[in-house]
């Protein structure tokens, strides 16, 4: 049995029911009225309110013009809804197909068909709710008989979908809820396996009810449906098709052949509420002459950025707004979270790398925010700080013993904390690398006028956290959509972006780790000027430029002159010798007529040379005082350093006579200015 999806008036069906049922072919296109059928008769109908108008199946794949779809008006293959009869309505204008008087449907039995209003059969005056229903015969008593049995609740199949390398089938549906909404999700056809019951079982959660009776009979209409429309289900937010199209769960901007999965659309927060007027009024002008807020702002816009300005194909970069408590961090964060969703698109720190990654594969090409970094566990801390800035996931294996594609994303990363990521991650005796820091830039962001703030528009600084704090909450979610949209017209951002990193506050930036944070600062002024630019925040053009160069600053003033390493490295052994310099060091040479002390645990040995005093370290001993790093590497920063106090020629030690032994020793003489 084969069969087409229609609505109300139409019946798109093939097929055979046993031997008294005739075998029918009807098929009803846009702008005709249903075929006569000898089964079920049509009376006539008064002239009431305009029907709506079908869509053909030519104009399927096409853009909406990303206008908002109107509820109750089926579309994709289907036909108008014939005029109704409604009470206080003027000729002429339409109604909602639920209004006015039943209609009287045409079928040609057997088949499916969908109802989107109430309707009447064979001239019988108690009308049929809406929904979908199967139309066919039954045998009684020797004789053939009309069945007419609901299956559920209205449900279309608009369109067949796959996956962006061709697999991974499914179907576009388009149901009503249960308050009366019209909704559309991609599933995957393995939903159906089993029974349907998998299916079945996401319908109802998002809303859509069935007949538990005949619920066996909702898996087969939507198995053998065949709509002629096609769509790719992305499995990601973010761009697609070489960013022509940007997907969300629920709306794609641009190439609407795209469409999110419903699988991938569970607790995304991607929520709009309030207006971008409202927000660009409450929440983007609060940040108007606030760096620091500003900088919050253009780290969540930045994210569309990543792939069609800077043609980086995965990852990000990060940064971490650290703290005292109670300054406006969180308010800040708060901002970022409004241009893309509601209040919860800001999520805590608390999380395991596996859901950490989920995350961030769910917010692809917008911007991940995590409030308080010192939630996260110490001993996992860099590892997700380095797998998000990366941009793929964990590689993992598949049930049948192949390998499972890794996830991956782009994406921004905003955060906050007390501390910064090295001072979190030594609670667990872990050192922070280069990479780690340089991947999550930390910001001194409590150190402006009134903590984070700069100004707070007369009023207190408690008063004014709380005012952004009210407007994220009645505005948010369209900002990062009309940016995209801006961004869709824009046809050449990787010349604007260099023309971006040509200022001279990012283009003399030296060495890797400051080469990387200067290009993440340009891509965010570049995010900030654009938004303006297309009139999204209300800002000053060349306002977000001068916020984002001081923050800049505020980074490289924080990150001194020392590669993030060296200066873990001589942080390790300086606050090792504080901490064990009494009590596991003793005297290099001590006086004869003494017994040589004994020492638990012995790091090394000290000795006094003109009132400074030198530690003599042991190897491995150096090596636990700046864990994850050998002897060799933290020598040669201690010898660039200028803390070796002395060694051999053409080696990092010095060998020193101890009980009557030579040992090979490392002298150390921490500097006062590196402490």
């Amino acid at each position: 049995m084969t069969w087409e999806t229609a609505s109300d008036t139409t019946a798109l069906i093939t097929a055979e029911h046993g031997s008294s049922a005739p075998k029918n072919t009807a098929r009803v296109t846009k702008g005709d009225s249903a075929p006569a059928n000898t089964e079920s008769q049509t009376s006539n109908i008064p002239a009431g309110t305009a029907g709506t108008v079908g869509t053909s199946r030519s104009n399927a794949n096409k853009s909406n013009g990303l206008k908002k779809e109107a509820d109750n008006v089926p579309e994709g293959d289907t036909a108008g809804t014939v005029g109704t009869s409604a009470p206080g309505q003027p000729l002429g204008n339409e109604a909602d197909p639920q209004d006015g008087e039943p209609l009287n449907a045409k079928i040609k039995r057997p088949c499916f068909m969908n109802h989107n209003a109430p309707f009447v059969l064979d001239g019988i005056e108690k009308p049929k709710p809406a929904g979908l229903w199967w139309h066919g015969f039954r045998q009684r008593k020797g004789e053939s008989e009309n069945e007419d049995i609901r299956i559920s609740d209205p449900i279309e199949v608009t369109a067949i979908s796959r996956d962006e390398h061709g697999g991974n089938f499914g179907r576009q549906l388009r149901f009503r809820n249960s308050e009366g909404r019209w909704c559309k999700r991609v599933l995957p056809m393995r939903l159906l396996s089993e029974g349907g019951a998998e299916l079945r079982r996401e319908l109802l959660d998002m809303g859509h009810t069935h007949s538990l009776r005949y619920r066996a009979r909702l898996a087969d209409f939507i198995m053998e449906s065949q709509p002629m429309g096609r769509i790719v289900a992305a499995t990601t937010t973010g761009w697609h098709d070489n960013a022509s199209a940007f997907v969300l769960p629920h709306r794609t901007l641009g190439n609407q052949d795209f469409s999110f999965s419903a699988e991938a659309m569970r607790s995304t927060y991607f929520d709009t509420r309030g207006s971008l007027k409202g927000w660009r009024e409450q929440v983007a002008s609060k940040a108007s002459d606030n760096p620091i807020m500003m900088l919050c702002l253009c780290v969540a816009l930045a994210g569309p950025l990543i792939w069609p300005a800077k043609q980086q194909a995965a990852g990000g970069l990060g940064f971490n707004l650290r703290g005292g408590s109670s300054k406006g961090k969180t308010t800040g964060l708060q901002m970022a979270a409004s241009v893309w969703g509601s209040p919860q698109f800001l999520r805590p720190w608390a999380a395991t790398g596996n859901g950490v990654e989920a995350l961030a594969a769910s917010q692809n090409d917008t911007c991940m925010v995590l409030d308080e970094l010192g939630q996260a566990s110490p001993h996992e801390a860099g590892s997700m700080v380095y797998m998000v800035a990366n941009g793929v996931g964990k590689q993992r294996a598949a049930r049948t013993g192949g390998i499972r594609e890794a996830q991956r994303w782009r994406l921004m990363l905003l955060s906050s904390g007390e501390r910064s990521l090295a001072s979190h991650m030594s609670e667990a005796g872990k050192t922070a690398k280069a990479g780690q820091d340089a991947r999550l830039l930390d910001i001194p962001a409590t150190g402006q006028i009134y903590g984070a703030f700069d100004d707070t528009q007369g009023m207190n600084p408690s008063d004014f956290a709380n005012a952004i704090k009210t407007a994220t909450a009645e505005h948010y979610g369209h900002a990062g959509m009309e940016f995209v949209q801006f961004l869709l017209k824009q046809k050449d951002l990787p010349a604007l972006y260099h023309e971006t990193m040509q200022d001279p506050a990012f283009a003399g930036a030296q060495g890797g780790v400051a080469s990387r944070a200067a290009g993440a600062f340009g891509l965010l002024a570049m995010a900030g000027e654009l938004a303006t630019d297309a009139g999204i925040t209300g800002w000053q053009l060349g306002a977000s430029l001068e916020a984002i160069k001081t923050c800049f600053d505020l980074w490289k003033s924080e990150r001194g002159s020392l590669p993030p390493e060296d200066t873990a490295i001589l942080d390790g052994v300086s606050s090792f010798i504080q901490r064990h310099g009494d009590s596991r060091f003793s005297e290099l040479k001590p006086p004869i007529a003494e017994p040589p002390p004994k020492v638990p645990n012995r790091a090394g040995y000290w000795h006094d040379v003109n009132d400074n005093r030198v530690f003599y370290f042991q190897k491995a001993e150096l090596e636990e005082a700046a864990k994850g790093y050998d002897a060799k590497t933290i020598a040669g920063v201690l010898n660039t350093a200028g803390w070796l106090y002395e060694k051999e020629t053409g080696r990092l030690a010095v060998k020193k006579r101890v009980n009557g032994n030579l040992t090979r020793l490392y002298a150390v003489l921490p500097k006062e200015s590196d402490q």
